[in-house]
């Protein structure tokens, strides 16, 4: 008889999961029971959706596949890990988080604790392998993140115009301020150029200062359009020519797959998974993190570099392949359900 698995991830959450979502189709279609939790859109009501309904679910399925981002969500990371122990089931947690060594750190012996409960632990990258490595704790598998290729629309880029795009949203960790510092030098320079500043406005705060910002550096040609449906992600990259990330603190970002396969050239800061991840003047430019003007610098470079331009471009479209879904699931058959 086939296994039972249950997904355990923020499902309520629009800017996450797309990986579990792919995962669950590809179970689903292979003819596995799968059922997933939780649709909630809050911690709180996740919380309690864990506690509540985490206890039955986790009881009538075999295998507890659960995604851990550690901070606050470690709370019914922690209890989804504990009833799946309790009920002897076969865990499996992969580590998302870029944070999840600090918070390690800060909180050792709990994590310690839980995760020793784990009969497998998975990370999408080389970083948090060798983070937690380090720590002395076992990491059973590195499988990277993954996205459906063929979800998105490649164009050669080559003779690009000053159209920036940042889609990390308004957090702290992916440091939008400094796109807008890197992008006040580009408009000094190219006084059509633009900015759209995509993802989920996660910190208020922070919002009205990056408006607060723009206004007093008096900035023209920058949208904030917030969240972005994933099936309306490849359009908006077609009407961009590069591409930038600003981030304090990552992992294994979807956000440069996804670059990458549609052609864009990508600038990024050189933090956590990135380094491992991207190839520096082969397929992205790295830059130190707050580096601003050296943002603003690699931006004007591509503007007037069709070569190197067209190379990212080109090398990106051939790297992204390694991470097709197809080339992926396989290493998820086998960490799932072979015992």
């Amino acid at each position: 008889m086939l296994k039972r698995l249950l997904i355990i991830a923020p499902f309520g959450n629009k800017s996450a999961p797309r990986q579990e979502i792919i995962i669950k189709k590809h179970f689903i279609a292979h003819g596995y029971k799968v059922q997933s939790l939780t649709d909630k859109d809050s911690g709180l009501k996740r919380l309690f959706d864990i506690i509540i309904n985490g206890l039955f679910l986790i009881k009538k399925n075999d295998v507890i596949l659960i995604n851990i981002f550690g901070g606050k969500a470690f709370i019914h990371e922690s209890i989804s890990i504990l009833y799946s122990r309790f009920f002897n089931k076969k865990i499996v947690a992969v580590l998302r988080g870029g944070y999840i060594p600090y918070y390690y750190d800060k909180y050792k012996r709990f994590y310690k604790f839980i995760l020793n409960m784990v009969d497998k632990i998975i990370v999408p990258s080389d970083y948090l392998f060798h983070e937690l490595s380090s720590r002395g704790h076992v990491i059973d598998q590195i499988i990277p993140n993954f996205i459906e290729i063929d979800k998105y629309d490649f164009r050669l880029r080559k003779d690009i115009k000053p159209k920036i795009l940042y889609t990390r949203g308004i957090h702290g960790i992916y440091n939008p301020l400094m796109a807008i510092d890197a992008f006040s030098l580009i408009q000094a320079k190219y006084s059509s150029a633009s900015l759209t500043i995509a993802g989920n406005i996660a910190d208020l705060k922070l919002f009205q200062i990056i408006k607060n910002k723009i206004k007093e550096l008096d900035l023209k040609n920058i949208s904030i359009i917030g969240f972005i449906e994933k099936d309306k992600i490849s359009s908006l990259i077609h009407d961009h020519d590069i591409y930038i990330q600003t981030n304090i603190v990552e992992n294994m970002p979807v956000s440069i797959l996804e670059m990458w396969a549609c052609g864009i050239p990508i600038i990024a800061t050189g933090v956590g998974g990135i380094t491992s991840l991207c190839n520096n003047e082969i397929d992205s430019i790295i830059i130190n993190s707050e580096d601003y003007v050296s943002m603003s610098q690699q931006c004007i470079r591509l503007i007037n570099n069709n070569a190197l331009t067209e190379k990212l471009s080109y090398n990106g479209k051939e790297k992204v392949k390694e991470y097709a879904w197809e080339n992926v699931s396989k290493k998820w058959d086998e960490v799932l359900f072979n015992d």
